[in-house]
Protein backbone atom coordinates (compact mmCIF):
# COMPACT_ATOMS: atom_id res chain seq x y z
CA UNK A 1 0.00 0.00 0.00
CA UNK A 2 2.79 2.28 0.32
CA UNK A 3 3.11 1.98 -3.23
CA UNK A 4 -0.51 2.06 -4.39
CA UNK A 5 -1.33 5.19 -1.95
CA UNK A 6 -3.74 6.44 -3.98
CA UNK A 7 -4.99 2.73 -4.41
CA UNK A 8 -8.42 2.99 -6.24
CA UNK A 9 -10.34 -0.25 -7.12
CA UNK A 10 -12.60 -0.03 -10.60
CA UNK A 11 -15.78 -0.99 -9.60
CA UNK A 12 -17.10 -0.79 -13.28
CA UNK A 13 -14.86 -3.18 -14.22
CA UNK A 14 -16.08 -5.52 -12.12
CA UNK A 15 -18.97 -5.64 -13.04
CA UNK A 16 -18.49 -5.50 -16.29
CA UNK A 17 -16.40 -8.89 -16.18
CA UNK A 18 -18.90 -10.57 -13.67
CA UNK A 19 -21.69 -9.63 -15.99
CA UNK A 20 -19.90 -11.88 -18.39
CA UNK A 21 -21.49 -15.10 -19.10
CA UNK A 22 -18.70 -17.22 -17.79
CA UNK A 23 -18.52 -15.72 -14.44
CA UNK A 24 -22.21 -15.54 -14.18
CA UNK A 25 -22.63 -19.24 -14.18
CA UNK A 26 -19.58 -19.31 -11.59
CA UNK A 27 -18.11 -16.19 -9.93
CA UNK A 28 -16.20 -17.24 -7.27
CA UNK A 29 -12.76 -17.12 -8.48
CA UNK A 30 -13.63 -13.32 -9.25
CA UNK A 31 -15.61 -12.52 -6.29
CA UNK A 32 -12.88 -14.20 -3.91
CA UNK A 33 -10.10 -11.87 -5.45
CA UNK A 34 -12.36 -9.12 -5.29
CA UNK A 35 -12.99 -9.78 -1.54
CA UNK A 36 -9.24 -10.03 -0.73
CA UNK A 37 -8.41 -6.98 -2.82
CA UNK A 38 -11.19 -5.14 -0.79
CA UNK A 39 -10.21 -6.24 2.36
CA UNK A 40 -6.89 -5.31 1.97
CA UNK A 41 -7.97 -1.83 0.96
CA UNK A 42 -10.26 -1.02 3.28
CA UNK A 43 -7.57 -2.04 6.11
CA UNK A 44 -5.45 0.87 4.85
CA UNK A 45 -7.70 3.56 3.03
CA UNK A 46 -9.36 5.99 5.07
CA UNK A 47 -12.96 5.76 6.62
CA UNK A 48 -13.89 8.46 3.33
CA UNK A 49 -12.81 5.60 1.28
CA UNK A 50 -16.65 3.31 2.44
CA UNK A 51 -18.21 6.25 1.94
CA UNK A 52 -17.23 6.70 -1.30
CA UNK A 53 -17.82 3.76 -2.68
CA UNK A 54 -20.51 2.10 -0.78
CA UNK A 55 -22.98 1.46 -2.95
CA UNK A 56 -20.04 -0.53 -5.53
CA UNK A 57 -19.00 -2.31 -2.68
CA UNK A 58 -22.74 -3.27 -1.23
CA UNK A 59 -23.24 -4.25 -5.35
CA UNK A 60 -20.48 -6.93 -4.82
CA UNK A 61 -21.27 -7.97 -1.85
CA UNK A 62 -24.79 -8.49 -2.69
CA UNK A 63 -23.54 -11.22 -5.39
CA UNK A 64 -21.30 -12.93 -2.68
CA UNK A 65 -24.34 -13.65 0.01
CA UNK A 66 -26.10 -16.64 -1.79
CA UNK A 67 -22.41 -18.62 -2.31
CA UNK A 68 -21.84 -21.27 -0.08
CA UNK A 69 -17.79 -20.87 -0.96
CA UNK A 70 -15.92 -20.72 2.07
CA UNK A 71 -13.15 -18.65 0.90
CA UNK A 72 -16.03 -16.33 -0.50
CA UNK A 73 -17.56 -15.99 3.26
CA UNK A 74 -14.13 -15.56 4.90
CA UNK A 75 -13.79 -12.39 2.39
CA UNK A 76 -17.42 -11.17 2.89
CA UNK A 77 -17.48 -11.35 6.74
CA UNK A 78 -13.88 -9.53 6.77
CA UNK A 79 -14.93 -6.76 4.66
CA UNK A 80 -18.41 -5.92 6.18
CA UNK A 81 -16.54 -6.28 9.78
CA UNK A 82 -13.94 -3.58 8.43
CA UNK A 83 -17.41 -1.37 7.33
CA UNK A 84 -18.96 -1.77 10.88
CA UNK A 85 -15.71 -1.06 12.52
CA UNK A 86 -14.81 2.28 10.32
CA UNK A 87 -18.79 3.47 10.92
CA UNK A 88 -19.98 2.43 14.51
CA UNK A 89 -21.69 5.31 14.93
CA UNK A 90 -24.01 3.99 12.39
CA UNK A 91 -24.90 0.41 13.94
CA UNK A 92 -27.52 0.86 15.98
CA UNK A 93 -27.17 -0.35 19.44
CA UNK A 94 -30.28 -3.32 19.14
CA UNK A 95 -29.31 -4.15 15.67
CA UNK A 96 -29.12 -2.45 12.20
CA UNK A 97 -33.58 -2.46 12.34
CA UNK A 98 -34.96 0.28 9.91
CA UNK A 99 -36.97 1.82 12.38
CA UNK A 100 -34.35 2.43 14.68
CA UNK A 101 -31.75 3.78 11.84
CA UNK A 102 -33.82 6.98 11.57
CA UNK A 103 -33.28 7.64 15.64
CA UNK A 104 -29.71 7.33 15.22
CA UNK A 105 -28.61 9.05 12.13
CA UNK A 106 -28.50 12.42 12.27
CA UNK A 107 -28.87 12.53 15.95
CA UNK A 108 -25.51 10.32 17.11
CA UNK A 109 -23.34 10.58 14.37
CA UNK A 110 -20.88 13.70 13.66
CA UNK A 111 -21.32 13.17 9.60
CA UNK A 112 -24.47 11.11 8.83
CA UNK A 113 -23.95 9.69 5.47
CA UNK A 114 -27.54 8.05 3.82
CA UNK A 115 -26.14 5.25 1.83
CA UNK A 116 -24.07 3.97 4.68
CA UNK A 117 -27.84 3.60 6.49
CA UNK A 118 -29.22 1.86 3.49
CA UNK A 119 -26.36 -0.87 3.28
CA UNK A 120 -27.13 -1.55 7.11
CA UNK A 121 -30.79 -1.52 6.49
CA UNK A 122 -29.92 -3.69 3.38
CA UNK A 123 -27.73 -6.12 5.94
CA UNK A 124 -30.34 -6.71 8.37
CA UNK A 125 -32.48 -7.48 5.94
CA UNK A 126 -30.29 -10.17 4.43
CA UNK A 127 -29.72 -11.40 7.64
CA UNK A 128 -33.18 -11.78 9.17
CA UNK A 129 -34.63 -12.95 5.65
CA UNK A 130 -31.72 -15.57 5.50
CA UNK A 131 -32.63 -16.43 9.21
CA UNK A 132 -36.12 -16.89 8.27
CA UNK A 133 -35.41 -18.92 4.90
CA UNK A 134 -33.37 -21.67 6.93
CA UNK A 135 -36.23 -23.41 8.02
CA UNK A 136 -37.70 -23.52 4.46
CA UNK A 137 -34.86 -26.08 2.92
CA UNK A 138 -37.61 -28.50 2.36
CA UNK A 139 -40.38 -26.25 0.59
CA UNK A 140 -38.60 -26.02 -2.92
CA UNK A 141 -36.36 -22.90 -2.37
CA UNK A 142 -33.88 -22.52 -5.27
CA UNK A 143 -30.33 -22.45 -4.19
CA UNK A 144 -29.80 -19.00 -5.40
CA UNK A 145 -32.34 -17.29 -3.15
CA UNK A 146 -31.22 -18.63 -0.33
CA UNK A 147 -28.25 -17.25 1.81
CA UNK A 148 -26.63 -20.11 3.47
CA UNK A 149 -27.45 -20.89 7.58
CA UNK A 150 -23.19 -20.68 7.47
CA UNK A 151 -23.51 -17.58 6.22
CA UNK A 152 -25.97 -16.19 8.14
CA UNK A 153 -23.78 -17.07 11.38
CA UNK A 154 -20.79 -16.32 10.53
CA UNK A 155 -22.02 -12.65 9.53
CA UNK A 156 -24.07 -12.14 12.56
CA UNK A 157 -20.85 -13.50 14.59
CA UNK A 158 -18.15 -10.96 12.98
CA UNK A 159 -20.79 -8.17 13.17
CA UNK A 160 -21.53 -9.00 16.82
CA UNK A 161 -17.80 -8.46 17.73
CA UNK A 162 -17.73 -4.98 16.55
CA UNK A 163 -21.89 -4.24 17.80
CA UNK A 164 -21.53 -6.04 20.63
CA UNK A 165 -25.65 -6.28 21.34
CA UNK A 166 -26.48 -6.64 17.37
CA UNK A 167 -28.72 -9.68 18.81
CA UNK A 168 -29.86 -7.78 21.68
CA UNK A 169 -33.06 -5.77 21.51
CA UNK A 170 -33.71 -4.75 25.28
CA UNK A 171 -31.98 -1.12 24.18
CA UNK A 172 -34.78 -0.37 21.75
CA UNK A 173 -37.33 2.49 21.48
CA UNK A 174 -39.72 0.94 19.20
CA UNK A 175 -42.09 -2.12 19.54
CA UNK A 176 -41.19 -3.13 15.88
CA UNK A 177 -37.63 -2.99 16.26
CA UNK A 178 -38.32 -5.27 19.18
CA UNK A 179 -40.37 -7.59 17.68
CA UNK A 180 -38.32 -8.18 14.76
CA UNK A 181 -35.08 -8.65 16.94
CA UNK A 182 -36.61 -10.95 18.95
CA UNK A 183 -38.03 -12.86 15.58
CA UNK A 184 -34.41 -12.94 14.37
CA UNK A 185 -32.93 -14.52 17.57
CA UNK A 186 -35.52 -17.18 17.85
CA UNK A 187 -34.74 -18.37 14.19
CA UNK A 188 -30.90 -18.18 14.82
CA UNK A 189 -31.84 -20.81 17.92
CA UNK A 190 -33.81 -22.83 15.62
CA UNK A 191 -31.06 -22.78 13.37
CA UNK A 192 -28.87 -23.90 16.67
CA UNK A 193 -31.07 -26.92 16.75
CA UNK A 194 -30.70 -27.63 13.04
CA UNK A 195 -26.97 -27.30 13.10
CA UNK A 196 -27.11 -29.82 16.45
CA UNK A 197 -28.83 -32.29 14.64
CA UNK A 198 -26.98 -32.41 11.45
CA UNK A 199 -24.10 -32.70 13.85
CA UNK A 200 -25.02 -35.70 15.41
CA UNK A 201 -25.87 -37.45 12.35
CA UNK A 202 -22.27 -37.23 12.09
CA UNK A 203 -22.06 -37.80 8.19
CA UNK A 204 -18.74 -39.34 8.80
CA UNK A 205 -20.85 -42.41 9.65
CA UNK A 206 -23.06 -42.79 6.33
CA UNK A 207 -19.66 -43.08 4.37
CA UNK A 208 -19.96 -46.82 3.07
CA UNK A 209 -16.81 -49.05 2.07
CA UNK A 210 -15.75 -48.81 -1.56
CA UNK A 211 -15.89 -44.75 -1.46
CA UNK A 212 -12.81 -43.14 -2.95
CA UNK A 213 -10.76 -40.84 -0.81
CA UNK A 214 -12.06 -37.46 -2.24
CA UNK A 215 -15.57 -38.30 -1.02
CA UNK A 216 -14.10 -39.10 2.52
CA UNK A 217 -12.74 -35.49 2.58
CA UNK A 218 -15.50 -33.84 1.20
CA UNK A 219 -17.89 -35.35 4.38
CA UNK A 220 -14.73 -33.94 6.60
CA UNK A 221 -15.36 -30.44 5.55
CA UNK A 222 -18.55 -30.49 5.73
CA UNK A 223 -18.83 -32.32 9.52
CA UNK A 224 -16.37 -29.69 10.54
CA UNK A 225 -18.29 -26.27 8.67
CA UNK A 226 -21.47 -27.58 10.47
CA UNK A 227 -19.60 -27.95 14.39
CA UNK A 228 -17.72 -24.67 13.13
CA UNK A 229 -20.87 -22.79 12.25
CA UNK A 230 -22.91 -24.61 15.22
CA UNK A 231 -19.97 -23.14 17.71
CA UNK A 232 -20.45 -19.70 16.91
CA UNK A 233 -24.34 -20.15 16.87
CA UNK A 234 -24.12 -21.17 20.26
CA UNK A 235 -21.43 -18.59 21.33
CA UNK A 236 -24.03 -16.10 19.95
CA UNK A 237 -26.94 -17.22 22.26
CA UNK A 238 -24.85 -18.10 25.28
CA UNK A 239 -23.69 -14.31 25.46
CA UNK A 240 -27.25 -12.75 25.48
CA UNK A 241 -29.40 -16.31 27.45
CA UNK A 242 -31.12 -13.96 29.59
CA UNK A 243 -33.29 -13.55 26.23
CA UNK A 244 -34.29 -16.89 25.12
CA UNK A 245 -37.34 -16.39 26.91
CA UNK A 246 -40.10 -18.23 24.78
CA UNK A 247 -37.33 -19.70 23.17
CA UNK A 248 -36.23 -22.13 26.18
CA UNK A 249 -37.91 -25.61 25.35
CA UNK A 250 -35.99 -25.59 21.88
CA UNK A 251 -32.74 -24.49 23.44
CA UNK A 252 -32.52 -26.87 26.48
CA UNK A 253 -33.18 -29.36 23.79
CA UNK A 254 -30.77 -28.96 21.55
CA UNK A 255 -28.11 -28.87 24.74
CA UNK A 256 -29.43 -32.11 25.66
CA UNK A 257 -29.18 -33.57 21.84
CA UNK A 258 -25.96 -32.41 22.41
CA UNK A 259 -24.42 -33.53 25.60
CA UNK A 260 -26.16 -37.19 24.52
CA UNK A 261 -25.15 -37.72 21.31
CA UNK A 262 -22.06 -35.56 20.43
CA UNK A 263 -18.46 -36.54 21.39
CA UNK A 264 -16.79 -33.28 19.96
CA UNK A 265 -14.36 -32.04 23.80
CA UNK A 266 -14.12 -28.61 22.57
CA UNK A 267 -18.18 -28.27 22.14
CA UNK A 268 -19.17 -30.24 25.34
CA UNK A 269 -16.51 -28.23 27.04
CA UNK A 270 -18.34 -24.70 25.54
CA UNK A 271 -22.00 -26.22 27.21
CA UNK A 272 -19.85 -27.19 30.49
CA UNK A 273 -18.95 -23.38 30.61
CA UNK A 274 -22.25 -22.10 29.59
CA UNK A 275 -23.62 -23.91 32.05
CA UNK A 276 -20.86 -23.22 34.88
CA UNK A 277 -21.76 -19.16 33.81
CA UNK A 278 -26.04 -19.72 34.87
CA UNK A 279 -25.05 -21.51 37.94
CA UNK A 280 -22.06 -18.59 39.31
CA UNK A 281 -25.27 -16.21 38.13
CA UNK A 282 -27.92 -18.03 40.18
CA UNK A 283 -29.55 -15.75 42.60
Amino acid sequence: MKVWKGGELKFIYIQKILGSPQNQQDPSVLLTCTLEVLNILLTHQPKEFIVKHISEIQEVLKKCYHLPNISIRKGLCGVISKIVSAHPGFAPRNGFHQSTLSLRVGANSDSPEPEIAKFYAHLRDTIDQGLRQIHLDKQGMRAMEKVSIHTIVALVSEISKVCTNYMDSTLSTSQAAISSVSASFGHLIKAAHKLAKDHVQNPMLNLVRGRDVTAAQREQQKAAQILDTLMKALTLIRNRAHAVAEHKKIYFQTLALLIDKSNHVKLLLHIAETVRGWMSNKG
